[in-house]
């Protein structure tokens, strides 16, 4: 049939989609119809697939031959779901996510008795990766649980240098446990909103009453930005501290930009007076277009954009790049990760209003961040 060579299909009534035993290379969203589900052993109907149900996702994913037939019931339209599909999604899933898919995959298909495996089942190294990164995340999450409930996170502060006067501009908040920068990932997970509150109270506090009124960028996760709190956690943090909203940058990670962040919410939160920037820029797969689209006033780059920085190297001609559309798109720009003169004589001439990095200083506690804002920089 070529089934998986089509976006839809049709089917009749009584017409197959599948035998048992066929190489599983897609999955079927069931769009109109239904489709009931056999086994070739006795032909007894084992299931029935209603409109809006899935079928087939397992041998997608896990790439093993079809463990049951599927017949139209009625006349019946499917979509067709791709292994390309899901390949990438897959894998930039969540480690752990990705781990316990395959672990509850590979049990369930030696409870049906079914050997081999191809398609998205990564191979024996590939396991071992993703089992080590699920205790990587595990631990992670278990960490800072146990530093949440101690009162153990703590902020520190990086100064953002304005390249045109070299005074401290602003200010990057990085929530730690033990002065160790805590994972974005974690912060991304169900404990996301309560890190959250922690670090706009302590970061608003920090930044407020110091002299020359700089900036807080501020990061924000993709879990707390959904919450329902996240407004009410905004206000009391600003209030308690007696922080305008125009001088807190809300830094929302570009790779959760486009999932978390829609047109609509960005542009409320610019209308209650703060400011928005997409954090750690270029390290996600978002379109320029997309994100062009997006209200944002700030892009915070990755700090890979300031490695190996020469002349007439790809990093420069990137950036020069960079420096253009900001201009175009009239964003702030900050470059991070700036580590020698050389890199900030690149970053200044090529226009840019903004710089973080070793070269300027290394994050400072709260402690230290007034004496940080009396320094200048050439």
């Amino acid at each position: 049939m070529g089934a998986a060579h089509k976006l839809r299909i049709e089917l009749r009534a009584g017409e197959r989609l599948f035998h048992e035993g066929d190489p599983a290379d897609c999955a079927y969203l069931v769009e109109a119809g239904a489709i009931d589900v056999k086994r070739k052993q006795d032909a007894r109907v084992i299931g029935t697939v209603q409109a809006g149900e899935l079928l087939g996702e397992t041998g997608l994913l896990d790439g093993r031959p079809r463990t049951a037939g599927a017949v139209a019931r009625e006349p019946t339209s499917v979509r067709v779901i791709t292994r390309e599909h899901l390949r990438e999604r897959l894998e930039h899933a969540d480690p752990l996510v990705r781990h316990l898919l395959h672990l509850i995959l590979d049990r369930y298909r030696t409870a049906m008795g079914v050997t081999g495996a191809s398609g998205l089942a990564p191979d024996a190294d590939l396991l071992k990766e993703d089992r080590e990164a699920a205790m990587r995340r595990l631990r992670e999450l278990h960490e800072l649980e146990a530093a949440l409930a101690q009162e153990r996170v703590e902020i520190a502060l990086e100064p953002v240098v304005s390249l045109a006067d070299g005074t401290v501009a602003a200010f990057r908040a990085w929530p730690s446990v033990a002065g160790t920068p805590i994972a974005t990932s974690a912060g991304e997970s169900g404990l996301g909103p309560e890190l959250g509150r922690r670090v706009l109270r302590a970061a608003a506090a920090a930044v407020a009453p110091l002299p020359g009124a700089p900036k807080l960028y501020v990061p924000v996760a993709g879990s707390h930005l959904q919450a329902e709190s996240f407004e009410r956690d905004l206000h009391s943090a600003i209030q308690a501290a007696n922080l305008a909203a125009d001088r807190c940058v809300l830094c929302v990670a570009e790779a959760q930009l486009m999932h978390v962040a829609p047109h609509a919410r960005l542009a409320q939160l610019r209308g209650l007076g703060f400011r928005v920037g997409a954090d750690d820029f270029g390290s996600g797969d978002s379109s320029l277009p997309a994100l062009a689209g997006l209200p944002l006033d700030a892009l915070v780059l990755s700090p890979s954009f300031a490695d190996g920085l020469a002349p007439g190297s790809r990093g420069a001609e990137v950036l020069k790049v960079m420096a253009a559309m900001a201009h175009a798109l009239r964003v702030q720009v900050v470059v991070t990760g700036v580590a020698s003169e050389s890199a900030a004589g690149f970053v200044r001439r090529y226009g840019f209003e903004l710089a973080a990095g070793r070269h300027y200083s290394p994050p400072v506690t709260p402690a230290e961040a007034a004496a940080i804002t009396a320094r200048r920089w050439s």
